[in-house]
């Protein structure tokens, strides 16, 4: 799945080194007698597209994993039926107060999801803070991570 700051133009490259990029579509993993669909949603940050929709409700009735760019799909999700919701973009809130607590968050919506452990509905979900900086380019009381 790409970031907000990696090109579509990289797609072809990867997928030619054998990498699966998930941009808008689906991925079902088999395993023995059990599927396990893995949707990958590449969101708009201001929007939420048509297209990111119609991936997060296909695969009805397996175990379905949302690999999203950013928390603004969230309840979008829990009410297409998934259980495990994992997405990034935040960078923990950068500016946080002590212990973490976002004072600014780059979500538009579902911003009780900035960063760390959540839920939604049936949903669990995790954003993680990620190492990298949007503006301003500091971090205070936020923690780096790659999780």
């Amino acid at each position: 799945m790409l970031g907000n700051h990696d090109a579509v133009e990289m797609v072809p490259a990867l997928e030619a080194a054998g990498f699966d990029v998930l941009v808008n579509r689906s991925l079902v993993l088999e395993r023995a007698a059990s599927n396990c669909a893995s949707p990958g949603s590449m969101t708009c940050i201001i929007s939420i597209t048509d297209a990111a929709r119609s991936v997060l409700d296909a695969h009805e009735g397996e175990c379905r994993i949302a690999l999203v760019h950013s928390a603004e799909m969230a309840d979008v999700a829990d009410r297409a039926g998934y259980v495990l919701y994992l997405c990034g973009h935040t960078h923990g809130g950068q500016i946080c107060l002590p212990g973490g607590r976002p004072i600014v968050s780059q979500l538009t919506r579902c911003k009780y999801a900035a960063v760390g452990l959540w839920r939604q509905g049936k949903m669990t979900g995790y954003t993680s803070s990620g190492l990298g900086v949007g503006r301003p380019t500091v971090r205070f009381n936020s923690r780096g991570e790659v999780a």
